[in-house]
This record gives C-alpha cells, sequence and structure tokens, in this order.
C-alpha cells in the first residue's frame, strides 16, 4: 500500500504534516519513509500504528531547504522505499496556507 498524506487547511507558515505508512503499522526493517515539501526533505520514523508527522516549524530537513510558505497551495510527497522498490502517495496540494483574516461581519 502508498504512504497516504493529510490534507490540511492552516493559517500558520509553520505547518505541521501528518499521515500514515498507508498499511496501519510501522516500516519494515530497510524499510525508509521520506516526505517532500516545499523544497525540503525530512527522513521521517512512524510510530507502531503507522502514524508519522513533519513540524515544519522545528524539524530539520535531511536534504534541501524548506522555502517559505506564502498564501497557496502545496504538494506533499510522502515516499516508502525499501527492498528496491517505492511506493509514493498518489495525492497533490494537500497542504493549504491561508493567513489572510475574514472579513469583519457588520451589523
Amino acid at each position: 500500500m502508498a504512504p497516504t498524506v493529510t490534507a490540511v487547511l492552516t493559517n500558520t507558515v509553520t505547518p505541521v504534516i501528518q499521515g500514515t505508512t498507508g498499511t496501519g503499522t510501522a516500516l519494515l526493517i530497510g524499510e525508509v519513509l521520506t516526505v517532500l515539501v516545499n523544497g525540503a526533505t525530512y527522513s521521517v520514523v512512524p510510530n507502531g500504528s503507522g502514524n508519522w508527522s513533519v513540524n515544519t516549524g522545528i524539524d530539520i530537513p535531511t536534504s534541501g531547504s524548506l522555502g517559505v510558505f506564502v498564501d497557496g497551495f502545496y504538494s506533499v510527497t510522502a515516499t516508502v522505499t525499501g527492498s528496491g522498490c517505492s511506493s509514493t502517495d498518489a495525492t497533490s496540494n494537500e497542504l493549504t496556507i491561508d493567513t489572510t483574516a475574514p472579513t469583519a461581519p457588520t451589523v
């Protein structure tokens, strides 16, 4: 099964991105989960239930450099690699940044 990325709409420019291994379990020995977002790649260790997260405000990328998040849509690519095979999530634009305050209502 392919890993998943949970869609998120946030007003912060340091979002936390979450997902699963797609299997409901931890990775097998030799498997690696990487998450690519906005120019940065993170190596992630899922928990025993297969859940993972990346806190872009504090986690350090293993390669690349995290770009500045501005209002818009961002694709997050989660890939599990192991035993000469890889599996990538099938979704795109899972992350939406919207820092614009709503219009105040009038009475």
